[in-house]
C-alpha cells in the first residue's frame, strides 16, 4: 500500500521497481514524522548526492538528455539550481516549492507509523523515500513491542513506468546498467543514514543492515 507501489501498479506490467533499506537510530520521542523529514535532508545533502547535484549542473543539459534516453523517458524536469542552504530551509510538504535538481515532491503520505514521500524526475522516473517505525507489522498490522523505539527503517525505491510499453531497445540499455542502478541506490541510502544518524543522540549510536 505504499506510495512507490500506487506508482507502479498503475504502470504494470512495463515498469521497473527496487526499494533498499537500512536501519538507524534516532532520538527518543522523535516522532517518524520528524526523522523522515531529517531524513530527506540527510539525503539530498550528502557527499553522495552533492556529486550527482554538481554534475547535473555542469553538464546541462547533456546529462539529462543521456539519462533520459537511457531510460525511455520523453523528458526529464528541467533543472533547478539548488545550494545545502536551500535544502536546509524546505519542509517537504505538499503545496510547496520542494525541488531539488531535477527531483520535485510530488506526494506525501503521514501516518502514526510511518511518512513517505514520491520525487518525479522525468515523465517516466520516480523516486521514492520512506521512514517507518519498525515494531509495527506492515503485513499484518499491530504493534510488535511496547518499547519506546529508539530505531527507525528508512527506505530508498525508484522505479520507471510504462518503459518497455514502447520502447524496448531503450529498456534494453536500462537492463544493462541497472547493476550500477543498484549499487549506487545503495551508496545513497548508506550515506543517507549515516548522516540520519549522525544527527541522533550521542547515546544511540546508528546501524544498517
Amino acid at each position: 500500500d505504499s506510495l512507490l507501489a500506487a506508482e507502479t501498479l498503475s504502470a504494470l506490467p512495463s515498469c521497473y521497481a527496487d526499494a533498499f533499506q537500512c536501519r538507524v537510530a534516532v532520538h527518543r520521542g522523535e516522532t517518524v514524522q520528524e526523522v523522515h523529514d531529517r531524513f530527506l535532508r540527510a539525503f539530498f545533502r550528502s557527499r553522495v548526492f552533492q556529486v550527482e547535484r554538481a554534475l547535473l549542473s555542469a553538464l546541462e543539459p547533456t546529462l539529462a538528455l543521456a539519462l533520459a534516453r537511457a531510460v525511455g523517458s520523453n523528458a526529464v524536469t528541467p533543472l533547478t539550481h539548488t545550494s545545502d542552504e536551500d535544502i536546509e530551509r524546505m519542509t517537504f510538504k505538499p503545496g510547496q516549492n520542494n525541488k531539488v535538481a531535477i527531483f520535485t515532491m510530488t506526494d506525501r503520505r503521514d501516518m502514526p507509523s510511518s511518512s513517505e514521500t514520491i520525487f518525479q524526475w522525468s515523465d517516466r522516473g520516480r523516486t521514492w523515500m520512506c521512514t517507518r517505525d519498525p515494531r509495527v507489522v506492515v503485513a499484518g498490522g499491530g504493534a510488535a513491542t511496547e518499547v519506546e523505539p529508539i530505531f527507525v527503517d528508512v527506505l530508498f525505491g525508484s522505479a520507471l513506468l510504462n518503459v518497455a510499453a514502447d520502447k524496448e531497445a531503450d529498456f534494453g540499455t536500462f537492463a544493462l546498467i541497472a547493476p550500477l542502478h543498484r549499487a549506487y541506490s545503495c551508496i545513497l541510502l548508506a550515506e543517507a543514514a549515516h548522516g540520519l544518524g549522525k544527527g541522533s543522540h550521542k547515546d544511540t549510536g546508528s546501524s544498517s543492515t
